[in-house]
C-alpha cells in the first residue's frame, strides 16, 4: 500500500518526501494512521550514516502514536477508532526462550526494529514513523487510554520507557533499603554496587570505627541519606523498612551464626536474612529451619567473584524457598553481572541449601580448570617457552572462541609477570619455587 513519508537518502541529505509501501493487514496486524512522532536522537544518529548497517533511504521514528484505521480477522485487543501506539520494535521470532521471557529485544534470531531491519513481510528495510501510517503486529503496539495528551503520550515510547521499565523491572521506589552485615572484603564493595544502583543502603560491622569510616568516605559521593549505619543491632534494624532484607557478609561457620542470631533478635516476621557465605549446603537448611521457626524468612546464597566481582557484578546462588527468592530477587538481580545477552547471572538453585550446593561445584569447577591451564602452562615451560611466548599461545586459543574464559584471561595475565620488588625472573617461578 502507498505511503507518503519523510526520509533521509544518504547521510549527508535533509530528511525530504518519499513514497514508501507498507504491508496490507495481516490476521493479526493493526493499521495506524499516524498522529503524531516524537523526534529521539536515534533517529538523527540512524539518518546521518553515524551508526552501524545503516541502510538509505531511512524513514525514522520509533515514539509512535495514531488511530487504529484497520485490524485483522484474529486482532482481539485492538478495534477501529482506538489509539494505538508503537516503539522500536515490531516484531521477533516470539519462540525462543527469551521471547517468552518477555525479553524480545534480545531475541535469539534478531529483533525487528521499527525502522532500518530486515523486514520480513516486504523485503527491504523497514520503515519507521516519520510516514503517514504504519502496520504492525497487535502483540508490538500499545492501547493508548483516550484521555491522554496524544502529543505528549508519544514520546513516553522512547525516553519514557526507557527511564520507566528498569525502575519497574528492579522494584524502585522512594525508600528501597538493603542491610549488609560485614564490612570485611566483600560486604563494602556489594554495598557500593547497591548504592550504584540506586539502593538506599545500611551497614553494620562489628567494628563500629570500620562502619563510621565507610559511611563517612561514601557519603559525600552517595549523599548522607543513602548510606546508613548503625554501631547497635537494635539501631540497624530501625534504619530498615519492614519486610527487612539483609544480606550477611562475614566469615562462613560461627560467625555467622552469631550474626543470625543477633538479627532474629532484632528483626520481626517476615522479615528476610540472607547469608552469603561459603557455608556447607546442609548448614544452611539447618539455618533456614531456625530462622524460619521465628517466623522470619531466609535464604543461603552463594557469591562468585570476589571483591571486584561483589563491586562491579558478581554471580549469585540462591537456594530456599522460592517466596523468599522472588522477594529479595530485585535486590539480587540489580546487583549481579549481566550476561551478554543482558540476563543477570543469577539463578533460583533449588529449595534448602541447594545455592551453597551449587556454589560448591561451582567452585570445584574453577579449580580444576585453573589447574587444566597450569598444566598447560607447565607443559610450555618445559618446551622451553618463555613466559612471553606462552602468553602468545594462550591469547591465540583464545581468539578462537571456543576457550574464551575469565580463568584463561587471568592465566594470560599472570603467566608473563615479572617478580616483584625488582627481583630476575617470573612471578610464576617464584610462586612455584616457594610453593615447592
Amino acid at each position: 500500500m502507498p505511503t507518503k513519508s519523510y526520509a533521509a537518502q544518504s547521510a549527508t541529505s535533509a530528511l525530504a518526501p518519499h513514497a514508501i509501501e507498507r504491508r496490507e493487514p495481516l490476521a493479526t496486524d493493526v493499521e495506524i494512521d499516524i498522529l503524531f512522532c516524537g523526534v529521539c536522537h536515534s533517529d538523527l544518529h540512524t539518518a546521518r550514516g553515524e551508526w552501524a548497517s545503516v541502510v538509505h533511504p531511512v524513514v525514522p521514528g520509533h515514539e509512535i502514536l495514531g488511530r487504529v484505521t484497520r485490524v485483522g480477522a484474529k486482532v482481539g485487543k485492538f478495534k477501529v477508532g482506538d489509539i494505538a501506539a508503537v516503539g522500536c520494535m515490531v516484531d521477533s521470532c516470539r519462540t525462543c526462550e527469551r521471547c517468552k521471557r518477555n525479553l524480545e529485544q534480545f531475541c535469539a534470531s534478531g529483533a525487528t526494529f521499527t525502522y532500518n531491519s530486515p523486514d520480513k513481510h516486504l523485503g527491504g528495510m523497514t520503515y519507521g514513523g516519520y510516514s503517514e501510517r504504519i502496520v504492525v503486529d497487535e502483540a508490538f503496539t500499545l492501547k493508548v487510554p483516550a484521555n491522554l495528551d496524544h502529543a505528549r503520550a508519544a514520546p513516553l515510547l522512547c525516553a519514557g520507557i526507557t527511564t520507566w521499565s528498569p525502575l519497574r523491572k528492579w522494584g524502585a521506589a522512594k525508600g528501597k533499603k538493603v542491610g549488609i552485615v560485614g564490612l570485611g572484603v566483600m560486604g563494602p564493595n556489594l554495598a557500593l554496587n547497591l548504592l550504584d544502583r540506586g539502593f538506599t543502603v545500611a551497614v553494620w560491622n562489628l567494628e563500629t570505627e570500620v562502619m563510621e569510616r565507610f559511611v563517612a568516605e561514601n557519603a559525600a559521593k552517595y549523599g548522607a541519606h543513602k548510606i546508613l549505619g548503625a554501631p547497635t543491632y537494635e539501631g540497624f534494624a530501625a534504619l530498615l523498612k519492614r519486610p527487612r532484607k539483609t544480606l550477611i557478609l562475614v566469615v562462613a561457620g560461627k560467625p555467622t551464626d552469631m550474626v543470625i542470631d543477633n538479627l532474629m533478635r532484632v528483626f520481626e516476621a517476615g522479615d528476610v536474612i540472607v547469608d552469603t557465605g561459603n557455608a556447607h549446603f546442609k548448614e544452611q537448611t539447618q539455618r533456614a529451619e531456625l530462622v524460619e521457626a521465628r517466623g522470619m524468612r531466609f535464604l543461603g546464597m552463594g557469591i562468585s567473584g570476589g571483591a571486584e566481582g561483589a563491586r562491579k557484578g558478581p554471580a549469585f546462588f540462591p537456594g530456599g524457598t522460592r517466596s523468599v527468592w522472588e522477594d529479595i530477587a530485585p535486590i539480587v538481580e540489580a546487583a549481579a553481572a549481566k550476561a551478554s545477552d543482558g540476563r543477570p547471572c543469577v539463578t533460583m538453585c533449588g529449595v534448602k541449601g541447594a545455592g551453597s550446593c551449587v556454589k560448591m561445584f561451582h567452585n570445584a569447577g574453577e579449580y580444576a580448570v585453573l589447574a587444566l591451564w597450569g598444566e598447560a602452562v607447565a607443559v610450555m615451560r618445559s618446551w622451553g617457552l618463555s613466559g612471553a611466548s606462552a602468553r602468545e599461545v594462550l591469547s591465540k586459543w583464545k581468539a578462537r572462541g571456543a576457550l574464551d574464559s575469565y580463568m584463561l584471561d587471568i592465566t594470560i595475565e599472570v603467566v608473563a609477570k615479572e617478580a616483584l620488588d625488582g627481583e630476575p625472573g617470573l612471578l610464576l617461578d617464584k610462586v612455584c619455587m616457594h610453593a615447592c
